[in-house]
């Protein structure tokens, strides 16, 4: 059934007795005597000096400390106990179970034994005797006596006992192959140690300007990683030809990671005036 609710609080505890009132404390002690007044100067010969003026009263003693505090009063009595919470509700009942299978059926019992046979019908008479001479014909036989009654058809036989359980029947055909699930991604494994042997340098043929380059035309070429290598580096210089005076003015990875490709750009810095002026541009790219 249900929990029961809760008992309602018991009312709070008297309160306890007032602790006994604490001792007095010491008395202050007594302010210090105030300094006698300076003696009055010496009167004039003949009269008599007037008394010197009463010294000042002494500041007044600092309180005495406080006595301690008193003991704590006894505890109050227990408070009553609340009353009883009310009654849970019943549970509701729980659901029939299922019916067992049904057993198997027993084996089926022996045929119940034959009824007795019926009792023999009557002899017919005997036919009348032929007169005697000639032998007669044969009298005709008799009719046969009427069928006895059928027996009564006897009891059932008793239930045989239930046959013993049959074999386990064969295993089911397998069930067909569930689909494949998808496992969470492994975590990333650590890094592994770098090795000079594995880093490849690609390194393609130059690419040469235009002849006679004009001033701040410029020239890109690439070199690309290969085969799901991974690019981690590049660079580029220029060479000039009579009297071009080329300069790189961009190196980068244009494309990263795996067949990742290493651009530079060069650009002519000065006008020139033969076809023989102009500067090749060599990029390369480091690759692992």
């Amino acid at each position: 059934g249900n929990d029961g609710t809760n008992g309602t609080n018991g009312s709070n505890g008297s309160t306890g007795a007032t602790g006994a009132t604490g001792n007095d404390g010491t008395n202050g002690t007594n302010g210090t005597n105030g300094s006698n007044g300076a003696t009055g100067a010496t009167g004039n010969d003949g009269t008599n000096g007037s008394n010197g003026a009463t010294g000042a009263t002494g500041a007044t003693g600092n309180n005495g400390a406080d006595g301690a505090v008193g003991p704590t009063g006894p505890q109050g009595p227990a408070g009553a106990t609340g009353a009883t919470g009310a009654t849970g509700n019943d549970g509701t009942n729980g659901t029939n179970g299922s019916n067992g299978a049904t057993g198997a059926t027993g084996a089926t019992g022996n045929n119940g034994t034959d009824g007795a046979v019926g009792p023999t019908g009557p002899q017919g008479p005997t036919g009348p005797t032929g007169a005697t001479g000639a032998t007669g014909t044969n009298g005709t036989n008799g009719t046969n006596g009427s069928n006895g009654a059928t027996g009564a058809t006897g009891n059932n036989g008793t239930n045989g006992a239930v046959g013993p359980t049959g074999p386990t029947g064969p295993s089911g055909a397998t069930g067909a192959t569930g689909p494949t699930g998808t496992g969470a991604t492994g975590a990333t494994g650590a890094t592994g140690a770098f090795s000079a042997s594995n880093v490849t340098l690609v390194a393609p043929a130059g690419t040469q300007s235009a002849n006679q380059p004009g001033i701040w035309t410029t020239t890109t070429a690439t070199a690309s990683c290969t085969g799901g290598k991974t690019l981690i580096g590049g660079g580029a210089r220029t060479v000039d030809q009579g009297n071009a005076h080329s300069a790189i003015v961009a190196s980068f990875p244009s494309a990263t990671l795996t067949n990742g490709t290493w651009t530079a750009t060069a650009m002519e810095l000065a006008a020139t005036g033969s076809n023989s002026d102009k500067y090749t541009i060599s990029v390369w790219a480091f690759c692992s």
